[in-house]
Order: structure tokens, then C-alpha cells, then sequence
């Protein structure tokens, strides 16, 4: 709750003013009081009407008083207080954003001044200067406003200075597919080196990369001529992890034709003469 008091205060020729003060709970992250001052010439009725407006607004939120923090320790400390238990994947991609996106262009000013006026001239800037995708802009964007809205709910800052900024439209997507001439181009460039097999179960299977990656032979049923799809590798905090997929539809067997099994038969063989065992991935290095 906000409590207020007020001082007098006589300059060098006489002349009377009050200070008014008003405080209310400590800062959710330092512990600080925040506190609002102002001066005001006149009686004492004026400086206590003063007082009471200050108290009504602050209580009602509309009286920003977050403490001095730049946005790029609110950007840590977001992310360490209010995203402890997400994936590594996804902490890793955050961490990116801020890092190379928000903290550069954003991060030197207070929290308490940062304006629409300055969020959208940052993504105008990623888009002409940086010549980002709108995806990737959008997503720097999102990881933005989530902050000020965390902010904003800890009554760190009045309102939430994403609101209203304009966003690059979103192109679609158009996948870029290999023509049967292109993929036959591909094979004969890759046989007989360690990327055919690799691109021989793209093309077959249609995988994922991290998919592709965290297959292992005892995954792979070549009597029946079926491989299971039951993890992906891929990267987090700058090292390598094997996880489950994301979604139980990620979990899945996909049968798998003579010519590929002809094929594993014989990358399985090569494997089993240089001592790999049927439980390492099929493209772990000795």
C-alpha cells in the first residue's frame, strides 16, 4: 500500500515549498523501495492535495515506478526467473535473441523509458538494416514482449511499450523441392562417400534433421523392413543432446523399401568391421 508525507522547504530568499514523497512496496527484483518525488510553491493544502493524487495513481498502477534497470538485465533476469524449467532447445534460442537481437540494439535503455517510438524503430531496423526474415523478426519480437508484459504484471512499468508496434507481414513459405533428376545428380555425387547413406535416408524417409542424426541400428528392423523414429538429436546450450520428439506423432515407424534395405545391409556390415556397436548412432564418428 502507498504511504506519502511531505516536507517544507525555504530557499535563500524566503521563499516556501514542499517536497511530497511517496513510496510504496519494495521492487519485486531489488528489493528497493520505489519512491516518487515532487516539489510543489504554494500552501500546505496544495502540497498534501498533491500527496493524495500521487498516492490514488500509484496504487491505480498508472504512476510508473520501477527502479533503474536497463532493459538488458530485465531481459536476464526475465529469463532466469520466469523461464527456469523450459527445454534447452528453447532456452538456447531465447538466449540467442537477446544476445544477438534485443540487448545490441535495446538493451542500454532504462526499462522505465523504453517507448513504442524505440521498439519500432528496432524492428525497422532488423528488417532494412539486418535484412531479416519477418519470422525471425517476429520471433525476437515475441521474446520482447513477453518481458514488458512480465514487467508490467509486476508493476515494473505502467504499460507494455510493444503494444501497438507494427510488425513485417509474414511471407509463406514455399519449400524447395528436389526434381527426380536433381536427387539422381545427388546420389552420384555422394556414393561412395559417408554423406550417401545419410542423404539416401532423407530422401526415403523424409526425416527430420535431428532425426536423421539420432538414428541407431537398434532401431532399425531390417527383416521387417521398418525403422523406428523414437528420438532426435539436436543442439542445446552449445553441446549435442539426444530427446525424445516433441509430440507423441513424432514417435513412429515408416516402412522401408528393398533397395534401401539392400543398402543398410551394407552400412551395417561396413559399421560391424570397423567395431561400431548395433547401439551407436549411425553417424557418431570413431
Amino acid at each position: 500500500m502507498a504511504t506519502g508525507h511531505i516536507r517544507k522547504r525555504v530557499g535563500k530568499h524566503g521563499t516556501a515549498s514542499w517536497q511530497v514523497v511517496v513510496e510504496d512496496d519494495c521492487d519485486p527484483i531489488t528489493g528497493k523501495r520505489n519512491r516518487k518525488y515532487k516539489t510543489v510553491k504554494g500552501t500546505k493544502k496544495a502540497a498534501e492535495a498533491a500527496m493524495r493524487q500521487m498516492i490514488a495513481e500509484m496504487e491505480s498502477g498508472s504512476l510508473c515506478t520501477p527502479s533503474s534497470m536497463k532493459l538488458e538485465q530485465w531481459m536476464w533476469e526475465w529469463l532466469r526467473l520466469y523461464k527456469p524449467n523450459i527445454e534447452t532447445t528453447t532456452r538456447t534460442g531465447y538466449t540467442e535473441k537477446i544476445k544477438k537481437y534485443i540487448v545490441p540494439e535495446l538493451g542500454h535503455i532504462l526499462l522505465k523509458s523504453l517507448k513504442p517510438g524505440h521498439i519500432q524503430a528496432w524492428v525497422n531496423r532488423l528488417r532494412d538494416a539486418n535484412g531479416l526474415a519477418p519470422k525471425t523478426i517476429r520471433n525476437a519480437f515475441q521474446n520482447l514482449d513477453a518481458a514488458l508484459k512480465q514487467a508490467v504484471i509486476l508493476q515494473m512499468i505502467p504499460t507494455n511499450p510493444c503494444t501497438g508496434v507494427v510488425l513485417p507481414k509474414a511471407s509463406r513459405y514455399k519449400a524447395e523441392v528436389y526434381d527426380q533428376n536433381e536427387i539422381a545428380q545427388l546420389f552420384a555425387a555422394a556414393r561412395g562417400t559417408d554423406m550417401y547413406l545419410p542423404a539416401l535416408l532423407e530422401i526415403a524417409l523424409g526425416l527430420r534433421r535431428g532425426e536423421l542424426l539420432a538414428l541407431r541400428w537398434e532401431n532399425v528392423d531390417l527383416d521387417a523392413g521398418i525403422v523406428q523414429i523414437r528420438e532426435a538429436r539436436v543442439n542445446g546450450e552449445g553441446k549435442a543432446e539426444i530427446k525424445a520428439p516433441k509430440s507423441a506423432a513424432g514417435i513412429r515407424d515408416i516402412r522401408i523399401g528393398s533397395h534401401v534395405i539392400a543398402e543398410l545391409k551394407k552400412a551395417r556390415a561396413q559399421y560391424h568391421a570397423r567395431k561400431l556397436s548395433m547401439g551407436v548412432a549411425f553417424f557418431d564418428s570413431d
